[in-house]
Parts: C-alpha cells; structure tokens; sequence
C-alpha cells in the first residue's frame, strides 16, 4: 500500500511523461549538442546519411520523419494542417526533451519548417541551416505572387495528383525527380520514398507549401540562418536573376547569409555531397 501511494504522488509532483510527436517520429543517435534534421516533402531521413557519420561524432542528432511520407502511416497529417502542426509539435518536442538551442536543418519542405519553428520560438533555437527553400516556395513560378494568387493553383495541383492514376502519378513523379537531382541513384531513392508515401498527405503538405508567405514571419528569427542555394548552369534562369530571387525573397530577415552551391539540382546533399558535408562543418561551426 505504501509503494503504491509513493508511486501515485511521484507521478502527481513529478508531472505526466513527455508526450510523444504524433505528426513525425524522431530517432536519437550520437552526443553533443542538439541537431535536429528535417527531410522535405515525401522524404525520408536517409538524405541526411551522408553527413550523418560525422554528425554523430560531435553532435547528438535528432533525425525526423513526418507522418505519411516514405511508408510512415499518415496519422493526424491525414486531417491536414500539416506545417503548422508539425511546426508546434517539433517547438514542444524541444521543450519537453529539454534540448539547449538546438540548431535546424531542413531540405525544402524540411527547410520551411525550420524557418517556421524558428519564427515562433525564437529563444528555442540556436542556428538554422536551409537547404534549398524559399520563405514562399511560389515565388519560384511568379516572382509577384501573393498568397491569395498561389491558393488556386496550389488546389489544382492538388486536386491534379489525388485524381491520377497510380501508373500515371509513378511516371509523374520519376520525371519530377529527374528534375530535382543529377544522380541516378538519387532520382531511384526519391522516386521510392514518394511511392511509399501517403498521397493524400503529400498532395496537401504541397498546396499547404505553395500557398505559404512566411516573409512577414521570419522577420521574428533571432538566430543566425544560412540558406544553401543550388544553382546549375542548366536551369532556364541566368544565375544572378536566380540569385537576386532569393535575395529579395530573404530580404526581410536581417543578417541571413546566402551560400550558392554550383552544379547542384534540388537535393545539394546528392548532387554535391562535399560541399554540403563542408557547409554543416562550417555552419555548426560558427
């Protein structure tokens, strides 16, 4: 009876156990200071591998895997509302675990969530890195966009993916990826991670990502962002235009640091995995 009633009052003056994420699940691996990893739209962790190891070596790493891409069932992303969600439960995730101004890197999706995290918590986080993403992904088809424009694009496209069939959505995506990394194994893994992935889920966090303006939110980030650009000499847009793009798009988020990585489609990790392995040294660095 007395170990009974001892258990009962340290569960009451203790507090109730972290709670667990629901729109992602998180794997712990190494020691150090806290790197928190967040691949993009329909991707897994393993596009971090290749800076994995070394990480692992000076840092503890929190790799995340959203709910409903790359085989993770679609839980509570199922009902939409998908980058503030994770937004909040990836700010509650810092705080319960107790992590100590963690730094964030992101990859496209991944990317935006970390400026988001970063906007809303701005004493939680130490550093963010960007791979590759815009605080407004439409900027990058209609350099005037507003939020209001994007959104009836963003349903079509939506509603384009959710209607094709699933030979049709494969050859779809494979040309996709084709377009977002140079190396065939990378456009084999891509195209393997979207398969796997709960459409319904991947088709919303896109309309959520092409209607999302978050340059009235990053002007609240306080720590330092370092944005990786890739430029390649066969994009339809001459490099400085592509750059003062991106540029003007940071533009209200004072002191980010803008690093263009050459002859790099989308996935930089893939296409040039030294320069990003040197860019995270550098970046966890400073």
């Amino acid at each position: 009876m007395k170990m009974l009633i001892a258990l009962m009052l340290a569960v009451l003056l203790g507090g109730a156990a972290a709670a667990e994420p629901t729109r992602f699940t998180v794997t712990v691996s190494g020691e150090g200071p806290d790197v928190i990893l967040i691949p993009g739209l329909s991707s897994a962790p393993h596009v971090y591998d290749g800076v994995l190891a070394d990480l692992e070596k000076t840092h503890r790493v929190h790799r995340i895997q959203i709910a409903g891409f790359a085989g993770l069932p679609a839980g509570p992303n199922a009902g939409g509302n998908i980058l503030d969600g994770v937004r909040d439960e990836l700010i509650a995730y810092i705080a319960e675990n107790e992590l100590q101004k963690p730094a964030l890197i992101g990859h496209s999706m991944g990317g935006l969530l970390s400026l988001l995290v970063a906007a809303k918590a701005p004493d939680a986080v130490g550093r963010v890195m960007v791979i590759d993403a815009l605080p407004f992904f439409t900027l990058l088809i209609n350099p005037m966009a507003t939020s209001d424009m994007a959104r009836p694009f963003a349903e079509q496209a939506k509603a384009m993916m959710m209607a094709q069939s699933d030979e049709v959505f494969a050859q779809r995506q494979r040309q996709t990826m084709a377009n977002l990394t140079k190396t065939p194994d990378g456009v084999e893994t891509a195209l393997a991670d979207s398969l796997a992935s709960d459409r319904a889920v991947v088709a919303e966090a896109m309309a959520e990502v092409m209607v999302r303006d978050a340059r009235a939110e990053i002007p609240a980030i306080a720590a330092p962002v370092t944005v990786l650009q890739a430029y390649d000499a066969a994009m339809p847009i001459p490099k400085e235009a592509y750059l003062g793009l991106w540029q003007t798009a940071y533009a209200p988020l004072k002191g980010v640091t803008i690093k263009v990585v050459e002859n790099s489609y989308h996935f930089i990790m893939w296409d040039q995995p030294q320069a990003l392995a040197d860019a995270v040294t550098a970046f966890l660095a400073d």
